[in-house]
Order: C-alpha cells, then structure tokens, then sequence
C-alpha cells in the first residue's frame, strides 16, 4: 500500500498539469469538431387550457425559433422536437393578445423568436332556430302549377356568435322539372345574411330539407312592370335624379280575369322626407286580392342631386 501511495505522490503536480493539460486540449479538440451553431425552426402554435364551448382563432398559425446548440445536437432535432404555445386560462371573449410559450430540447438555448405575442379570437358557440326561405328554380308541366311543404319552417343553426348572429335566413333551394305529378325532394339549406351572402363555419341541422311537392292544376302567369310608389319631399333645394326599381319586371299569377285588368303593380311607397342623398332599399311588392308571385321584394334605388 505505501509503495502505491508513493508511486502516486511521485510528480503529482505534474501529473495534476498534464490531466487539466488533456481536459483544456479535449474541450479545445471538441469545440472545433463540435462548435455550436444557430439553426431555426417553423413551429405551429398550439393552445392550452382552452374553455369550454368556444371558436378559437390564431392570427398567426406558427411561429420561428431560432436556437443555439452543438452542432451534434442540431442534427438530431426536426421541428416536432420544439413547441409553441399560448396559455388561454386567463383569456376574455373576443380579441386577446397572448404571450408565446416555447419549449426547447435540452441544450438548446433560444435566440430569436418570430412572435413574442399573438392575437387570438375567443368566440362563444351558440345555437339559435333561424326561418327557412324557399327559393324555387324550374317549373312543374305547363299549366300546372307546384305547391311546396317543406318537412321543418325553421332550422338550428350552431357556430362561432359573431357568424350565426349575421345570419338572417336559411335559403333552401328546390328545382322543379317538369313534373306533372307530386313528389318528395330535398334541398341543401344554405345560411346567409342580410346581403344575401353565404355565412360559413356553422352547422345547420338538419342540412338537407325535406320538402313534398304537390302538382296541382297552376293559374294563369303574366309578366307586368313594377313601379316605383314615393311619398314625402325632399329637402329645399334636392330633386329626383331617377328611380330604378330590380327586378324591372315580375311574374304573377292568379285568375286569369283579374290578370287581364293588371298593367302593372307597384312596391310600397318609399318616404323621401327630408333626404339629401341617394335612397337605396328593399321594398315589399303590392299585389291586388287574389294575385301572387314568387317575388316578395324589390330592391329600389333613387337618385338624387342638388338643384342648380
């Protein structure tokens, strides 16, 4: 045993110099076969502790990292190795500006990262019963005419708020070909707005309406003009450019005496009290007792301009 302890207190601070000598040449031999270098990666931005019964919408998808880390280490990794996330625990409903978590492998360190911050849109889910509009294309056999019953008046329509409160109807749209006796058909409801524009990302139920389709013997059609009815002055000093009414004309149906003594037909009147600019509105059509036709409304347009 002493010889061991002598042979080992023999030169030891030499020995001690040559093995920080080896560790200092090892470190220094590493960091050139082995340096540490920057590389990035796209990572898509996923969502914790999100509540419940919400639409969520990132503005921005995915975000960059740019890492540091040694050269060995950055050829093992790919893009599923590094995580982005944003925390919806303390979130409001609407517009919120959340922090960008991340989570790095071991021996990464973070550079750079693209989006410190992104907006996220919390959406309440609802689910309301909105009327269903018929809107007929075709026809049924000459001098038949098609009276339609559809299987439900309403549907239920889900989604994010801010969509299913912009809807105003539910369009369903029945084709009618010819047919000289009744039957079943079904039409793709579709939602829209005020403007008659789709609204997407909802869910109506049911989607596809049932709809029975009695043929019966059809009154007389007849195409007439539609006029413009107006009521109330204008402002001093403003007169009536024109007045243009779409559709220009319409179908009407009915007892083919009381279509005899019809020219024209008329919307209901649209008030120019006090106006100083261009009217622009949907107006109901007027039609006699006994008389019908597959358009409801007009859409009228009145121009006006200052007098000189």
């Amino acid at each position: 045993m002493n010889e061991i302890m002598n042979s080992f207190k023999h030169n030891l601070p030499a020995k001690i110099l040559s093995v920080l000598a080896a560790a200092v040449l090892w470190v220094l031999v590493m960091n050139e076969q082995n340096p540490a270098i920057n590389s990035s990666y796209t990572v898509p931005v996923i969502v914790t502790n999100q509540p419940d019964n919400v639409k969520v919408t990132l503005r921005t998808g995915e975000v960059q990292l740019k890492v540091r880390a040694q050269r060995s280490m950055i050829a093992m990794y790919n893009a599923e190795d590094f995580k982005a996330y944003v925390d919806l625990s303390s979130c409001e409903m609407g517009d919120n500006t959340m922090k960008v978590y991340t989570v790095l492998p071991s021996g990464c360190e973070l550079l750079e990262l693209s989006d410190e911050t992104i907006l996220v849109n919390v959406d309440p889910l609802i689910s309301k019963y909105i009327p269903i509009r018929t809107i007929v294309t075709g026809k049924v056999a000459d001098g038949m005419a098609a009276e339609l019953q559809p299987a439900e008046n309403q549907v239920s329509v889900s989604g994010p708020k801010s969509h299913v409160d912009k809807i105003v109807n539910v369009n369903a749209h029945v084709k009618l070909n010819d047919e000289t006796s009744d039957f079943r058909t079904y039409a793709i409801t579709t939602p829209v707005d005020a403007d008659g524009n789709e609204i997407k990302n909802v869910t109506i139920e049911p989607k596809d309406l049932e709809y029975k389709v009695k043929v019966v013997a059809g009154p007389v059609v007849k195409t007439v003009d539609v006029s413009t009815a107006v009521t109330g002055d204008l402002s001093s000093g403003y007169e009536i450019s024109s007045i243009e009414a779409y559709p220009k004309s319409v179908e009407i149906s009915g007892d083919d005496k009381l279509l005899e003594k019809i020219g024209s037909v008329s919307t209901e009147a649209v008030s120019l009290a006090g106006a100083t600019s261009d009217i622009i509105q949907e107006v109901p059509l007027v039609l006699p007792d006994g008389i019908t036709s597959k358009t409801s409304k007009i859409r009228v347009t009145i121009r006006i301009i200052r007098n000189n």
